[in-house]
């Protein structure tokens, strides 16, 4: 499962990772997608990211914000941070800065399931920095 989201990620920058690969952004989230399906933590955060950008697919926030949900259910720093950011801009969800600030420093939980790992111990660099500037 790795191998196909580390495959989908040569394939969305192409050479600058991979030697003698083509860009090729639809093929690439193909590839994500396939990753996501079976689970993986860093399929889930990539698909949405495209979700976000509308990089090989249309732009669809609302879709990003439900499968940021589930890599930062996953216990992913990067989802949890990026289901934060979409709170703190109202980008595919409504704004919400204390439901931002909860997801970003972990004081809440984004699931009944329980609390998500922080992502700042995790040692996201975007999770540390949203920690300093909720106190």
């Amino acid at each position: 499962v790795t191998a196909q989201w580390v495959l989908g990620y040569c394939l969305e920058f192409g050479t600058e990772f991979a030697a003698g690969l083509s860009e090729d952004k639809t093929e690439a989230l193909m590839w994500y997608r396939s990753a996501a399906d079976q689970g993986h933590a860093d399929g889930h955060c990539t698909l949405e990211w495209c979700y976000e950008r509308g990089l090989g697919v249309a732009k669809d926030p609302a879709r990003a914000v439900e499968l940021y949900w589930k890599s930062a259910e996953q216990g992913h720093a990067g989802g949890q941070f990026n289901l934060g950011w979409c709170f703190e801009n109202g980008e595919g969800a409504a704004k919400d800065l204390n439901h931002a600030a909860q997801l970003y420093t972990d004081q809440g939980s984004v699931s009944s399931s329980g609390a998500l790992s922080e992502g700042a111990e995790q040692g996201h660099a975007g999770g540390q920095l949203g920690l300093c500037f909720s106190r």
